[in-house]
């Protein structure tokens, strides 16, 4: 599991008075964002409520920080939506676009990088092929070659 630090704006990360969403957790192929932390930015003052009415999928993990590990509530990009759609916040079209430009730059550099791994994996298939094709070929040549000699004895044995 990957852990991204979210990248700072207006001197905290995704800020709105002193509640912050501090981390996403790439989980499944997916990026999950800390529910309450989430809640508690999009201006809910009962996070706990926000999450049970507008986020249908979330999912309970284990993420170490600092080098202990915490059981949270984290949530997919789809329910940060909606909850972002239920916040009453003046500014949360600002916090919205600022996460959604996080998530599809995260997306792209997720992509980029599996991208990169289906390239070596077709390079590497690619030898392989090679490999076979040779060998193939080798085994080819051998199998005519004991044709040729199974001709010849057939044909000095019916003399």
């Amino acid at each position: 599991m990957k852990k991204f630090s979210i990248p700072a704006v207006a001197g905290q990360p995704f800020s709105c008075g002193k509640e912050s969403i501090s981390t996403a957790i790439m989980y499944d192929g997916s990026i999950y964002f800390h529910a309450y932390e989430t809640a508690t930015v999009l201006g809910f003052t009962n996070p706990q409520m926000c999450i049970r009415e507008y986020a249908p999928h979330p999912v309970y993990l284990s993420v170490e920080r600092e080098g202990k590990h915490y059981q949270g509530k984290y949530i997919p990009y789809s329910d940060l939506l909606e909850i972002g759609f239920k916040s009453t916040l003046q500014n949360k079209e600002e916090i919205l676009c600022q996460i959604g430009y996080f998530h599809i730059a995260k997306r792209v550099e997720i992509l980029e990088k599996e991208n990169e791994s289906l390239k070596s994996l077709l390079r590497e298939t690619s030898l392989a092929l090679d490999t076979s094709l040779t060998q193939t070929g080798k085994v080819l040549e051998l199998l005519n070659s004991t044709t040729e000699v199974l001709n010849i004895l057939i044909a000095e044995t019916k003399r």
